[in-house]
């Protein structure tokens, strides 16, 4: 008597559970499929190419989406630097921002934030193994000051480091703590016009330096901009911000930082050696730990990352561990170490409601444990663990973001290739472009914006509606678990299957049944293919030119896949520049027939 079985499709692939022992609806193979949470399997949307090529040389080094604008770092022709660009959409090119050539010549990171609490002070902040520097989101407006008390309070600029300034009454006070000599010392109004100067300091030596600079009869409202060099150092200027060049270097902070985080209203520093730096409290730029909150944190291994996490912490990612800072400030920091045995690869770790990273035997996470502020160390990724293990992918990754649309941990890896993460699956990826760098931002629309840069200097927005790698069809492969419908002994006579597809435009998928896990002895079946227009509708519910009239919302495409055996699988190809598609469950009707025969 015939029968039928409901296949519900999902689980994402898993190459390490037994092929008889998988479920029906997870894969053995997944190429540009993910999972959405939902369930089923979906094929992935593409990326399109925003701008030209980034001018320059080499691969993009650094891309970021701050302030409704999309910002990338490349190498300079013929130079050992790199410059910082920003997209002009109305002209569709690529402007300087800063200076040319103002950067280091190595892969950036960058943290978006604000540690003052005002939206004029919203900040992006970056760093490439120089100096990290500051981009500012707006340029402020005039502003009227009460005294020079109000003015110093709101300059701009970065002293050198054991430099510090007040203001008492009618007289800005210049202090060195190491007593080198202050010279050049000249007040300007906003045209750049000498207000004022004072005559050249002496070094102090050990009872330190100063200059008084003497205010009376300056209208502070027309001061521009206060000049000085201390010692050997590069000329000081301290700006008021409507003057103030958005884009500035953090002169203050030690160069060679690989890493970056806003934690606790403190900007952290990450150097590779196993260093971890922070500012002072509320300041950004401010790196002196002698007369402020700033301070240094020995790791004592080599450091990948920076990731915060929930609860109030900062996860140090190590090459061999993962060290947790607890705390507010330098007064009541505290290091544990929380997985003492395993670390994660450099720029791997994200954040998606918790920490993800890629470790020495594939995805890893920690998990917050009922412990207060603790966590312990997870491992999501077990089921594609021998893609690490045996294809050495855990040596090999070169970016990764976050989809917190699709709930999915993204990483890419050296050989065009990369995994989508969902909780319901992991499934594999590949691109015609090589991903140098990514970066996940949001636009103040709310949207999400996915941006990554390839080896050739393009930059391309990920998802969005994109139905195919920059103009290329997107080729999609599923093999399916094979399924014994749950009596591995018996021989069915297999009839016919429905799909459940879903789709908003035309497709043509290509499904190739397979009987008894590849065995020969009974003979290969045909493939089939799936030709439909989806995409109907609900009354006063969607938009009206959205949908395809007197089409149905979901598919139920049969295939004849006529053939005995034990179990069935099906392999499914696409190969098309169209909406995704979404591969739901499949219906299997089948005759059971008599037992196997040793």
């Amino acid at each position: 008597m015939s029968q039928s079985a409901y296949i519900r499709l999902g689980g994402g692939i898993d190459l390490v559970t037994p092929p008889e022992q998988l479920s029906p609806g997870a894969a053995i193979y997944a190429v540009n499929y993910e999972c959405p949470i939902s369930g089923g399997y979906r094929r992935i949307e593409g990326y399109a190419q925003l701008g030209p090529a980034v001018p320059g040389e080499g691969p993009v080094l650094g891309v970021v989406t701050f302030n409704d604008k999309v910002y990338a770092v490349r190498k300079d022709v013929g130079a050992d630097s790199a410059t910082l660009y920003v997209l002009n959409t109305g002209t569709d090119s690529w402007d300087v921002v800063g200076t040319s050539g103002a950067l280091h010549n190595g892969r950036h990171e960058f943290v978006e934030g604000n540690v003052k609490g005002l939206d004029k002070d919203r900040a992006l902040y970056g760093v490439g193994g120089g100096k990290p520097f500051q981009l500012m989101a707006e340029q402020p407006g005039a502003q009227t000051f009460e005294g020079l008390v109000e003015l110093t309070a709101y300059f701009k600029g970065s002293p050198p480091e054991g430099v510090t300034y007040r203001a008492d009454n009618d007289t800005l006070t210049l202090s060195d703590e190491d007593g080198r000599t202050i010279n050049g010392v000249e007040v300007q109004d906003k045209s750049g016009t000498t207000l004022s100067t004072e005559p050249d300091t002496a070094a102090g030596g050990d009872n330190g330096t100063e200059v008084a600079i003497d205010f009376t009869g300056i209208d502070v409202n027309n001061v521009g901009h206060v000049l000085f060099t201390v010692g050997s150092e590069p000329a000081t200027t301290l700006t008021i911000p409507e003057l103030a060049d958005p884009f500035t270097e953090i002169t203050a902070a030690q160069a060679g930082a690989t890493f970056i985080a806003l934690h606790s209203n403190h900007l952290f520093l990450g150097y590779e050696q196993g260093s971890v730096q922070h500012s002072d409290l509320g300041n950004p730029v401010a790196f002196n730990a002698a007369t402020g909150g700033a301070a240094e944190i020995a790791v004592g291994q080599a450091l990948t990352g920076l990731l915060s996490g929930t609860g109030g912490a900062l996860h140090f990612i190590c090459r061999d561990s993962v060290k947790t800072l607890y705390g507010t400030s330098a007064a009541d920091w505290q290091l544990k170490t929380t997985v003492p045995n395993s670390g994660g690869r450099p720029y791997s770790a994200q954040s998606l409601v918790q920490p993800y990273f890629i470790a020495e035997r594939g995805i890893a996470s920690l998990e917050a444990t009922n412990a207060y502020g603790d966590f312990r160390p997870m491992q999501p990724g077990a089921k594609v663990e021998p893609l690490f293990t045996a294809d050495g992918y855990a040596s090999r990754v070169v970016a990764s973001a976050v989809s917190k649309s699709a709930a999915q941990y993204r990483v890419w890896f050296d050989d065009a290739t990369g995994i989508y993460m969902s909780p319901t699956g992991i499934t594999r990826v590949q691109y015609p472009a090589q991903v140098a760098v990514a970066h996940t931002g949001e636009l103040s629309s709310g949207a999400e914006q996915i941006l990554f840069g390839d080896d050739a200097g393009n930059v391309y927005r990920l998802d969005n509606g994109a139905t195919s790698f920059n103009g290329a069809d997107i080729e999609a492969f599923l093999t399916l678990a094979y399924n014994d419908l749950e009596s591995p002994n018996i021989r069915k006579r297999f009839r016919r299957v429905f799909w459940d597809v879903r789709s908003g435009s035309n497709a043509n998928i290509a499904i190739q049944p397979d009987l008894d896990y590849g065995g020969t002895e009974t003979a290969r079946q045909r493939r089939a293919f799936i030709q439909f227009l989806l995409g109907g509708g609900l009354w006063g519910v969607d938009d009206w030119n959205e949908i395809n009239w007197s089409v149905p919302s979901l598919g139920q495409e049969p295939m004849d896949i006529t053939g005995t055996g034990v179990s069935v699988n099906f392999a499914i190809y696409s190969k098309s520049s169209s909406a995704s598609h979404e591969l739901l469950g499949y219906d299997v009707h089948f005759d059971p027939r008599r037992r196997r025969r040793g």
